[in-house]
């Protein structure tokens, strides 16, 4: 526990004012929300004036139940909604679900919440109040938690920690702040028909257009396919081509802006944009780039978890944490960004080394000359 300054509350104040409308998405009430990676699941239910919050093990039977009082999880644009929701904490060795929860009770104050079943399956095994708020931050391997008190009319500032014994992240620098923003200047017109020209095959999933859009000398991957004969064995493009996974992966990949190569003499575009632009000192196996401007940046791998902040396309690295139970986070990835931890739904983030495309002018003909992944 340690005083905060007497300006505490009002600079609280001006922030909640400063930032932008709350956009957290509201914890529904009465459907079961599966967890990540395994069968368990949760789901809030309304008893009288209060709610509950029930979890299942991985055959469904009902584990634990554990009452919320008057816990409100709100999505509008109500101060510290952002900070409000339920959320899986991804700790080992636990045969059933841990799940943390942050929600407003009472007028003003705020409560943190962890429910371990393994431990107890009746009564939450941390809970901590704020008078104002209370927020969550993960790390690897615990959970903690900030909030406030009142004490003889001074606010001060805590940190709970879950598991109290887990041992802390090292404390390491924040990472760069990095935002790879799409070109401000437009494609010329002819390099617009290009790419146009380009998505309508890709709609189309016309495969006979592709392959005639594709160079002779087409790199399509790194272990030994090359040219449009290549393109479409690599692919599975011969007896069904509809069903091929290029389709979906190029409606993703053409979803992106392009850019104009600028370290190329000759017209080349580069598919996505932030290839022209990705800093070459980040390493492309330890760091994403968000797929848009407002990307949720949340406390646990789910859409119900608090919701840190949003990235405007910014670059998040993959810390270096090699645990079963993060890399089973079905559909969500573990970054950091800044000094915090979070996690980022798979679907809104691209890897630099994923598929990408070039295509070049050659010969007075724009052809498809790389559509590769990985490095």
């Amino acid at each position: 526990m340690r005083p905060i300054l007497s300006t505490f509350i009002p600079l609280l104040l001006a922030a909640a004012l400063l930032a932008p409308a709350a956009r957290a998405t509201e914890v529904p009430t009465g459907p079961w929300q599966r967890l990540p990676g395994r069968d368990a699941a949760w789901r809030l239910v309304k008893f009288e004036a209060g709610r509950w919050l029930e979890i299942t093990d991985d055959n469904g039977v009902r584990a634990a139940r554990y009452e919320l009082d008057r816990c409100h999880f709100c999505s509008g644009e109500e101060d510290g909604c952002d900070a409000t929701g339920v959320f899986p904490i991804l700790i080992p060795d636990k045969q059933l679900p841990v799940l943390g929860a942050v929600c407003l009770s009472g007028a003003h104050s705020a409560k943190g919440w962890v429910f371990d079943p393994d431990s107890d399956a009746n009564e939450p095994v941390l809970t901590v109040t704020g008078a104002y708020f209370v927020q969550a931050r993960v790390e690897p391997m615990r959970i903690v938690f900030r909030h406030d008190d009142i004490i003889d009319g001074m606010p001060w500032q805590n940190f709970t920690v879950w598991p109290a014994d887990a041992a802390p992240e090292p404390a390491l620098p924040p990472t760069r702040r990095i935002t790879v923003t799409p070109p401000a200047t437009p494609l010329t017109t002819e390099a617009a028909a290009v790419m146009a020209r380009f998505r309508t095959i890709a709609r189309n999933r016309d495969r006979d257009a592709l392959l005639a859009f594709a160079s002779e000398d087409i790199l399509v991957s790194f272990g030994g396919f090359t040219g449009p004969a290549g393109l479409a064995d690599y692919w599975e493009l011969h007896d069904d081509p509809d069903a091929s996974a290029l389709w979906p992966a190029l409606e993703r990949l053409l979803a992106q802006p392009a850019a104009l190569d600028p370290w190329d003499r000759h017209p080349s575009l580069l598919v996505p944009y932030y290839l022209s632009a990705w800093p070459r000192d980040l390493d492309g196996f330890d760091w994403l780039i968000a797929r848009g401007p407002d990307v949720p940046l949340r406390v646990g791998p789910a859409p119900t978890a608090p919701l840190l902040t949003r990235l405007d396309r910014a670059a998040v690295q993959i810390p270096d944490v090699r645990m079963d139970d993060y890399a089973a986070s079905d559909g969500w990835t573990l970054v950091r960004y800044g000094e915090s931890y979070g996690y980022v739904a798979d679907d809104d983030v691209d890897s630099p080394i994923g598929l990408r495309a070039t295509i070049y002018k050659r010969d007075g003909r724009w052809q498809l000359i790389h559509l590769v992944a990985g490095d």
